[in-house]
């Protein structure tokens, strides 16, 4: 048996060493599959997703779905927290499946990363991808498989335009700082191409051209929109901030921690979630916070502030606006 150009004996391999190979059958026949491989991306333990498929009659009907799920169980059977894969931007039904049904992000497109293709669905386009991230423990992923569905959002949209589908022709936009950048695209690029191939290419470029330089500042996909009904597009939001924070407990000492979300996070140390040293000690008091680019930075912060004196530690809480290591106060 042979799954969409993968045959046996090479499933068999990717299952022996650790891989996932999952099918979904109507009887006797095959109707979608999966199939995943253990491996690192970005310095952490995952499982790739090489391939996935629905049969086409038999799509729309929850498998895709139900394999995914089948996949996670399996791959947080093996102690790993995420899954991986990549999948063609300009397509609206995987780009919907990804973000809305499973609730993964993206913060990388790959360009060229496959070469020059010569099936039938993608000949004469360039093979740029979505790196794709399925965090399979975060709560965009616990929300969406309790049911929900993340919002599409149609009509007028908040944000900046980075690219627009002006008459059916990509125009790129110039976006000033704002919450949010947006990026339409047909919402059938097959139908394009069947039209005009070039065209089509003009839209894979121009999408490039638009969306790598906020991936190269750390921003990701958050949502989908459909501002018209021929289009649909990616919102895209700026890295969420880290914060180094300071805190004095019930009997006077300080704990000092890190954070994305330091609201929640304080709520957690006051229930006695937060850290083992202060659920002894509460309630706790948020003394100062300061915000830093990303987390590797809030953890070098965290670090020198740790082996700063308790009077050290003090003189930044009562010195107003007192920056520590460039990163700016914020309480």
């Amino acid at each position: 048996m042979d799954c969409a150009g993968m045959p046996y004996n090479l499933l068999h391999a990717v299952e022996h060493a650790g891989g996932i190979v999952l099918c979904a059958y109507l009887a006797a026949e095959m109707v979608g599959f999966v199939a995943s491989f253990q491996g690192t991306l970005h310095g952490k333990r995952i499982h790739w997703s090489h391939m996935a498929a629905v049969h086409p009659a038999f799509q729309g009907q929850g498998i895709g779905l139900a394999l995914k799920r089948a996949q996670r169980e399996a791959a947080l059977g093996q102690g790993i927290s995420a899954i991986a894969w990549t999948f063609d931007p300009l397509r609206w039904r995987n780009a919907n499946f990804n973000f809305r049904v499973l609730g993964g992000t993206a913060r990388t497109l790959l360009q060229e990363h496959y070469g020059e293709m010569t099936d039938g669905l993608n000949q004469g386009l360039v093979s740029d991808r979505f790196e794709f991230l399925w965090a399979l423990k975060d709560r965009r992923t616990l929300r969406c498989l309790a049911g929900e569905r993340l919002p599409l959002v149609q009509g007028p949209l908040p944000g900046v335009w980075a690219l627009r589908a002006q008459g059916g022709q990509p125009e790129p936009g110039i976006p000033h700082p704002a919450n949010s950048v947006l990026l339409e695209l047909p919402l059938d690029i097959d139908a394009v191409r069947r039209a005009d191939l070039g065209l089509a290419r003009a839209w894979y470029l121009a999408f490039r051209e638009a969306v790598q330089p906020w991936f190269r500042a750390s921003w990701q996909v958050d949502g989908l929109a459909r501002p018209q009904a021929e289009t649909f597009a990616y919102v895209l939001v700026p890295p969420v901030a880290w914060v180094v924070y300071l805190l004095e407990t019930a009997d006077g000492t300080l704990y000092t921690g890190i954070t994305n979300q330091l609201e929640r996070r304080l709520q957690q140390h006051n229930q006695g979630k937060g850290a083992r040293y202060t659920a002894t000690r509460r309630p706790v008091s948020l003394l100062a916070a300061w915000q830093t680019a990303n987390r590797a930075e809030a953890s070098r912060l965290e670090n020198l502030l740790k082996k700063r004196s308790r009077a050290q530690k003090l003189a930044l809480v009562t010195e107003p606006g007192q920056d520590f290591q460039g990163a700016p106060r914020i309480l």
